[in-house]
Order: C-alpha cells, then sequence, then structure tokens
C-alpha cells in the first residue's frame, strides 16, 4: 500500500468489489433509513478505478463493433476501467446509502494495493464483524490461495489458525448450491461442527452425495458415519475380489441382481463385520465359476445352464416348475433385504452405543419405544448385554488382571452413562433377532408388524438412521418384487 486520502466522494461513482467475500450484503432498510437521518458515521474504504458492470461491457463491446479503438478493445479485455472507485470496507454502507438517496459518502481512498491485498483487507474487515458465512471463508482462503497465497501467510494476515485455515477449505470444495440450501433450511440445523465430520468420507463428490441426500443434521452425521463404515468394507472387498481374480474367477457380466435361472450360487462372502484378520477369499474348486457384487455382499456363482444341461432339462423342466423357480428367487431377493435391514440397523445401534450418533433422551420418544418394544416381544436383555456391544472383546481372556480390571470397570460406567434410549433401542435390537415381517418361505408380508416395523423408522429418523431404498420399500409392502411375485402366482394357478 503506497498511500491514502480521505475525501467525500459521489456515491453514484462507488462500485461494489466483485471479489468480496461477502456475496449478499442482505437488508440494509434499517440501515439506509438510519444514514438518511443521521448520515454516514464511519468512512468507507475505496480505491480509485472498478471493474466493468454488465451493463457497462454491454455498452462497450456495442461501442467497439461500430469502431474498434485500441482503448475500447483494452477495456473489453481487462474489463478495468479507470474512472470510479471500487469499495474495500464498507458494502453495506454504500449499498443503503444509494437506497437512500445520499448523493455523497466519505472515503479513505487507498492506493497501490494488490489483488491479494485487496481480498486480504476485505476478508479480515468482515471477519472481524462476524459478517461471514462459513463458504464464503472457505471461499475468499481458496481465492487467496489461487492467487499466491500460503495457508502459513494466510494465517498470519487473518489470525485464522492453520488447521481452521486447512478446514475452511475442505468446506470450499463442497457444492455451494446444496451447502446454501442447507445453511437456509431452518428444519435441517446444519452446523460448522457437522461440515468439519464430512472431513472423514475421503472423496469429495461422495461428500457432496451425502450432503445432499441428508435430511437433517443427525441423518447427516448417520450417513456420514455409514460411509465411513462402508468405504472400511468396500475396502475389504476389494481385497477379497483381488484374490478372487489372482485364482482366475473373473466378474460376471450379467445382471444378478434378481433371481437368474442360468445361475446358482456357491457361496456368499459379506464384509460387513469380518475382522481385517478374516479378509480372504473363499476356497475356489472351480475356475469357471463367477463373482457378483451386490449391494455389499459378493456372490460366488457357477451357471448351470450349459447346453448339455439345457438339452437334459429341456424335457423334464415343466413350465409349472421355472414359475416356481422364479417366485422362489423373487422372495429369496426380498428375504436379502430384510436381512439388510436387520443388518443396518444393528450397526445403528453400535453407532449410538459408541456415541457416534449422539442421542438424548425424551419423554415422547422413549414411550414410543417402549410401545414398539413390547409389542414386539422385549427379551430378558441384560445389562451384561451391552457389555459386548460397548466392546466386543468384552469375553476375552486377558492375562494381566490389573489392566482386565480397569477395562471392565470403564465398559461397565460407560454402559450405566448411557441414556435409556440406547437402552430401549439395545433391548429393541435384541428383539428383531428373533422377529421377520417378511417371510421367504411364504413370500408375504406381515402387514401388521410391518406396521410397527414403519413406527420404529419414524422414530429413529430423527435421531439419523433411514433405512436403503429397497428395505423401505419391502417394509411398505411397495417393492416392485412384490408386483412380479403376485404375476407369477396368478400365471402358475392359472396352469
Amino acid at each position: 500500500m503506497e498511500n491514502e486520502e480521505l475525501i467525500m466522494l459521489p456515491v453514484s461513482a462507488i462500485y461494489p468489489h466483485p471479489d468480496n467475500p461477502r456475496k449478499d450484503v442482505g437488508d440494509v432498510t434499517e440501515l439506509a433509513a438510519s444514514i438518511k437521518k443521521r448520515g454516514i458515521l464511519q468512512n468507507l474504504t475505496v480505491m480509485p478505478g472498478h471493474w466493468l458492470t454488465m451493463d457497462e461491457m454491454a455498452a462497450v463491446v456495442e461501442a467497439y463493433t461500430e469502431d474498434p479503438t485500441d482503448e475500447l478493445k483494452e477495456l473489453i479485455e481487462t474489463k478495468w476501467s479507470e474512472e470510479g472507485y471500487t469499495t474495500l470496507i464498507g458494502h453495506r454502507r454504500t449499498a443503503a446509502a444509494k437506497l437512500a438517496g445520499i448523493s455523497e459518502a466519505p472515503c479513505r481512498i487507498v492506493y497501490g494495493l494488490t489483488k491479494n491485498e485487496q481480498i486480504s483487507m476485505m476478508l479480515e474487515e468482515n471477519m472481524q464483524r462476524n459478517d461471514l458465512t462459513i463458504y464464503e471463508q472457505a471461499e475468499s482462503f481458496q481465492l487467496m490461495l489461487d492467487l499466491g497465497e500460503t495457508v502459513e501467510t494466510l494465517s498470519d494476515k487473518t489470525g485464522f489458525s492453520k488447521s481452521t485455515i486447512y478446514r475452511r477449505l475442505n468446506i470450499a470444495k463442497l457444492d455451494q448450491k446444496v451447502l446454501k440450501e442447507k445453511e437456509n433450511d431452518e428444519s435441517f440445523q446444519l452446523t460448522l461442527k457437522d461440515m468439519y465430520e464430512l472431513e472423514r468420507v475421503e472423496d469429495v463428490d461422495e461428500r457432496n452425495k451425502i450432503l445432499s441426500q441428508a435430511s437433517s443434521s443427525e441423518n447427516l452425521k448417520y450417513r456420514i458415519e455409514q460411509s465411513v463404515r462402508d468405504e472400511e468394507r468396500d475396502k475389504k472387498a476389494r481385497k477379497i475380489i483381488a484374490q478372487l481374480e489372482e485364482m482366475g474367477v473373473q466378474q460376471c457380466e450379467d445382471d444378478l441382481s434378481y433371481y437368474n435361472s442360468d445361475y446358482k450360487t456357491i457361496t456368499t462372502v459379506n464384509p460387513w463385520n469380518l475382522d481385517e484378520d478374516d479378509v480372504k477369499a473363499p476356497e475356489i474348486k472351480d475356475t469357471t465359476d463367477v463373482y457378483y457384487t451386490y449391494k455389499k455382499a459378493i456372490y460366488i456363482k457357477r451357471k448351470v445352464n450349459t447346453a448339455a444341461v439345457e438339452e437334459s432339462e429341456e424335457e423334464d423342466e415343466t413350465e409349472l416348475k421355472k414359475i416356481v423357480k422364479q417366485i422362489k428367487g423373487y422372495s429369496e431377493k426380498l428375504g436379502e433385504y430384510q436381512e439388510n435391514f436387520y443388518e443396518h440397523f444393528e450397526e445403528f445401534i453400535d453407532m449410538v452405543v459408541h456415541g457416534d450418533i449422539e442421542v438424548k433422551d425424551n419423554i415422547e420418544t422413549i414411550h414410543t419405544l417402549m410401545f414398539i418394544g413390547l409389542q414386539l416381544g422385549f427379551e430378558d436383555f441384560q445389562i451384561e448385554n451391552l457389555y459386548g456391544i460397548i466392546d466386543e472383546n468384552y469375553d476375552d481372556y486377558v492375562e494381566d488382571v490389573a489392566e482386565e480390571e480397569e477395562r471392565i470397570k470403564i465398559i461397565k460406567k460407560t454402559a450405566k452413562e448411557l441414556p435409556t434410549t440406547v437402552y430401549l433401542l439395545c433391548l429393541i435390537n435384541e428383539a428383531l433377532e428373533w422377529e421377520q415381517f417378511y417371510s421367504v418361505w411364504k413370500h408375504e408380508l406381515d402387514e401388521e408388524k410391518a406396521m410397527l416395523y414403519i413406527k420404529l423408522i419414524t422414530e429413529v429418523r430423527k435421531m439419523g438412521f433411514v433405512p436403503d431404498d429397497d428395505e423401505f420399500k419391502l417394509i411398505k409392502g411397495t417393492h416392485p418384487l412384490f408386483d412380479k411375485i403376485k404375476e407369477l402366482e396368478e400365471q402358475r394357478k392359472a396352469l
């Protein structure tokens, strides 16, 4: 910065800075009324010249087409005019002064600022007033980095710690439209902590997907935790698939998401609860076997509909048998969705027990969960059952007696401090182990039980839990496979 001077300037000649960190100056009606009554009490800070507005640029382009002078060409290329002034500090006051009809404003004119110094000045001023949203801070930090600053120099200039700047830069990577939508949704209650939690998800596209799909702050936490755990499982799955391919087992090219009579399942590997030491592919006896991944499981399939088999089966496999096999396949697929729901709910219980998702007691929630539990039939769930959920190695033998006593002490203390809501959820989860709302054998939905599950989902949705689409459609009885089974049943009866 070379020098500065104080002077009264016409408000009409003062323009906003295009890189002002505060993108929206907000409602300036009250400020305009105050300025009209008392005048501008604090000087604006401006610099000579301004970037052309869209209307000015359009006029320059039109003039250039009629008379292409070097001067007009330079204006188009630089988008900069030496006339007027650009606001550095006081964007709200400038907007309010124009609204109030004030003709002049007291201004401090500064000269010789670099682009970095301009942004740094605006950023510092807005941050001191807490005028910026978190995303506006993040964008400003990213812009200054693009202009050659480092995290270290940014920390020195703004007073923010390096860790805070790194975190703000991660926020700058999020989809601005989605982030603004969540910030403006009062029912969502997005917090800075939520955005920091998103950093646990490595892939930026996945972060944006999670943020976009989340329905509340609680649901965001659940989706983040689920994504982190899914990524851990995916790493295990990739390791198993690599081992299978080393054995010569190739990925199936056919779509096996629904029943396919050309294949039979040899074995299924589910990395859901696999420990790191147990991550290994199953023994494969037939190298013509193929693998197929669906949801979070790896299926080892074998093609049975070879030419030789087809010839022998054509005679004895009737149309009725084919229909029955199809019904069985579709029903088993619905059974898989049921199992997936139980696994997801069990993992949700693990999250709330370990505090990955915070749950607070609410008397209405407690009453609802007690009603659901009594309808399902609470099992004999003792406090000791909770110890195994808190620490899966609870029953393991430990030689060091003192270490073991301390570990058990911590587990018991954790169990006693858990909210009543979490304890009730554990009771319900235990009861669900003996419940089925869909019968694979009868291929029918128990509508009475399904209503209880819907009531349960409605309650735990407030805590962030949301079942997968296939799971929820199964529980509601609206899954497309129900129609397929019904259609096949009618064909079977017609035979």
